[in-house]
């Protein structure tokens, strides 16, 4: 058993949080408070109902989420969710916006190890990264769909993939990280969704774009952070599946 505030402070420190509370309140750091001492914490990447009913039957004491709950996407549902969750006294720490951006336990430098690129420098308000790549189109291709619940969608625009740039999660909501990535010299983009927008804008500049799932690009980066709670903290941790609906 260990305190939640020793669990939430570690976490705090390990993600620099703080910095993040201010500009993004909903997604970082400790969000609901119901129980001193932590038993068995649960690791997911969305705050889904789902991952709730499988916390509560799993009997965790502290949920730790990628993805918060947000008001202006959720709406009525958050409240629902963080009711449920206090009902059955299960604590809330979210890691959002602290975990995109950070040096290692990052879903986007995870998924770039994973596939063999080679970190240069950063990229998309540093939630992305970018580098070479020794590996053909092909080839990357065939290791981002060996993600676990991988969906597959590829354009290959290009001959030459030249630089990679990785940004896990919803990296291609937002054209302008593409540009930023076409600048820097990238000719390969892989996220995990995109826009239509996004994907003209792909194969119109001549990149190649990469897709695997919102979710399948994250969980790497939250099974890490079972590791590390479990190593450091020598508190219970398991990872909540879900099913991959993006």
């Amino acid at each position: 058993m260990v305190a939640l505030q020793e669990i939430a402070a570690y976490l705090d420190r390990l993600l620099g949080a703080k910095a993040y509370s201010e500009r993004f309140p909903e997604s970082n750091g400790l969000k609901i408070t119901v129980n001193d001492e932590v038993k068995k914490v649960g690791v997911a990447v969305c705050l889904s109902n789902e991952v709730i009913g499988k916390a509560v039957a799993a009997g965790v004491d502290l949920l730790l989420t990628h993805h918060a709950s947000w008001e202006r996407i959720e709406f009525s549902l958050k409240f629902k969710k963080h009711l449920e969750l206090e009902k059955n006294a299960i604590n809330l720490y979210v890691a959002h916006e602290c975990l995109d951006a950070h040096s290692e336990p990052s879903p986007s430098v995870l998924l770039a190890k994973q596939l063999g690129v080679e970190v240069e420098g950063t990229l998309a308000d540093d939630y992305g990264v970018y580098g070479n790549c020794g590996k053909s189109f092909g080839q990357l291709k065939e290791g981002l769909g060996k993600l676990q619940g991988a969906k597959l969608e590829t354009w290959n625009n290009s001959e030459d993939i030249g630089k990679v740039a990785v940004v896990a999660g919803g990296g291609g909501r937002d054209t302008s990280w593409l540009n930023e990535a076409f600048r820097l010299g990238c000719k390969t983009y892989v996220t995990g969704e995109a826009l239509m927008f996004t994907k003209l804008f792909a194969k119109e500049s001549g990149m190649n774009l990469l897709l695997a799932g919102h979710l399948a690009t994250e969980r790497l980066s939250m099974e890490r952070l079972v590791k590390i709670l479990e190593q450091e903290l020598k508190v219970k941790a398991k990872f909540i599946e879900e099913e991959a609906v993006g």
